[in-house]
């Protein structure tokens, strides 16, 4: 082979490569989730969307719509940020238009609906949308036949811009006076660094979102460069990871635009299967 075949062949590894790395289409993760909790032989499919940020996926969140809709899940899980404090409601009303009559959605705030300073705007969407806000709340819902119990609170944010309200540890703490029965049961946090606290409370699915993947990902190498709240090469960015009988699910987030590019780390829908 000589040097300028060789020089095409180097040329175009590394324009593959790149655009392999750079690569911010939309994807579908899935997870599979086996619990004591759920009657064997049965299925729930839960969509976790995390961190759209009031993206809009042209044309009018079409994209984003048609594969949640394709997933056919049981529940829609909203863990915070999906609307945000610099881009308007455009984002967040597209979607809820698009996926309102799918499945019953929940949601809880993440930082970025705070720090907007108006968050009874963003409440009135959910609300219009029939989307359930959880705040330190918890509510039953039958899933083919089964009691499923959905609990959530909000960002820690909420200490600075709700000084009247309960902050994110005493929401954490109400929840635990409300013991959980033999349901199976999902807790919404929007920061993954918050499974610390809570991975032996005895949830069975814990839900989360925040750390954008890391934003530079590198296959094999880097699970992620940089996160909110956790820095440098943080610990919880995404995937699944149990500890003991609590599945903790991190999604990387929907939305691509922040202070570092995404490599290696395109948005995702995530799917959790949660099998008996």
């Amino acid at each position: 082979m000589n040097s300028k075949n060789k020089k095409r062949i180097l040329l175009g590894a590394g324009i593959v490569i790149l655009v392999t790395a750079l690569y911010n289409g939309l994807i579908v993760t899935t997870y599979h989730v086996k619990s004591k909790a759920w009657e064997a032989g049965s299925k729930m499919r839960v969509v976790l969307l995390t961190d759209l940020h009031n993206h809009v996926y042209a044309p009018h969140q079409k994209p984003l719509i048609e594969k949640i809709k394709a997933l056919e899940p049981n529940l829609i899980l909203m863990a915070g940020d999906i609307a945000d404090d610099r881009a308007p409601n455009t984002g967040i009303e597209l979607l809820l238009q698009g996926v309102k009559d799918i499945a019953p959605i929940y949601y809880v705030t993440g930082n970025h609906e705070w720090w907007s300073n108006d968050i009874e705007s963003i409440f009135a969407i959910l609300d219009k949308y029939n989307v359930r806000v959880l705040q330190g709340t918890a509510e039953t819902i039958m899933v083919k036949g089964q009691p499923v119990e959905i609990m959530g609170v909000d960002d820690p944010s909420i200490a600075a811009y709700g000084p009247h309200a309960k902050s994110s540890e005493e929401e954490l703490m109400g929840l635990e006076t409300q013991p959980i029965n033999s349901t199976y049961s999902i807790l919404l946090v929007h920061r993954p660094e918050q499974i610390k606290a809570i991975q032996d409370r005895g949830y069975d699915l814990v839900v989360s979102g925040h750390a954008h993947g890391g934003q530079v990902r590198i296959p094999f190498l880097l699970k992620g460069l940089f996160s909110p709240n956790q820095g440098f090469f943080p610990k919880y960015t995404s995937g699944v990871t149990t500890y003991g009988e609590t599945a903790h699910v991190v999604s990387r987030g929907l939305s691509f635009n922040w202070k570092l590019p995404r490599v290696y780390n395109p948005p995702e829908i995530v799917l959790i299967e949660v099998m008996g």
